[in-house]
């Protein structure tokens, strides 16, 4: 008995010294990779890897901008996220020869826009061509929306989910709204099927990362380049 007792002791001093990793994710699903019970695809992968690293993984659930400046303030280690080079100021990516290193994304995601099914929009891959100047929903926080004004687009960026931006398409509130295809693509097969189409060219295909505070890379550097490297070699869907 006394050994059992002095047994769970130790495990548990060692959980209670084990580095833990606050992660930042949304607080409305984005399906599949999280979601806001923390059971998404990509939230699972980073928990499983990390447990094999001895790394504990506390999950803390935001709006993509407060994510984002809770990470600037250290108030959270990590979060899953695109590459943009302002980040750089206070985050670290997997990189390699000073870039983000792709080979070692989180996953790969094909952003669309949507329209109308009777929509004369066109978007040639670079600009819009008719109208030239649309009303374009982008959620809140994503990184796409400096280079959708820079098409000359009017931005309409108060939707925080897909589902809220498709809406306000089908309304007629918005001329496009632009989508992770793997989240509408169920929408527009239920929801909005016969209402709304894709258009044939992608807007952008991005790269999600997970990527850490420059004060705990610091602390911790070899572990997230450890956790950076298993999570390379477990596929994601």
């Amino acid at each position: 008995m006394r050994f059992l007792l002095l047994l769970v002791c130790c495990v548990s001093a060692l959980a209670a010294d084990a580095p833990r990793m606050r992660l930042c994710t949304l607080d409305k699903s984005f399906e599949p990779y999280t979601r806001a019970d923390g059971n998404g695809v990509l939230q699972r992968k980073i928990r499983r890897v990390a447990a094999k690293l001895g790394l504990q993984v506390h999950n803390v659930y935001a709006p993509r901008a407060r994510c984002v400046e809770q990470l600037r303030s250290t108030a959270v280690d990590a979060l899953i996220g695109a590459y943009t080079e302002d980040r750089l100021t206070f985050a670290v990516y997997p990189s390699r020869g000073g870039l983000a290193d792709p080979s070692r994304a989180l996953v790969r995601v094909m952003f669309r826009l949507y329209v109308r099914r009777d929509s004369t929009l066109s978007w040639e891959g670079e600009q819009f061509s008719f109208p030239p100047n649309p009303v374009v929903g982008v959620q809140a926080g994503f990184t796409h929306i400096d280079r959708m004004r820079a098409t000359g687009a009017r931005v309409d960026d108060g939707a925080r989910t897909t589902e809220q931006n498709l809406g306000k398409l089908m309304l007629g509130r918005l001329d496009a709204a632009l989508a992770m295809e793997t989240e509408a693509a169920p929408l527009l097969e239920g929801k909005y099927a016969g209402v709304l189409k894709a258009l044939p060219q992608p807007f952008e295909e991005t790269h999600l990362y997970l990527l850490v505070s420059r004060t705990f890379y610091q602390q911790h550097k070899q572990l997230v380049e450890a956790l950076w490297r298993e999570l390379a070699l477990v596929p994601s869907p």
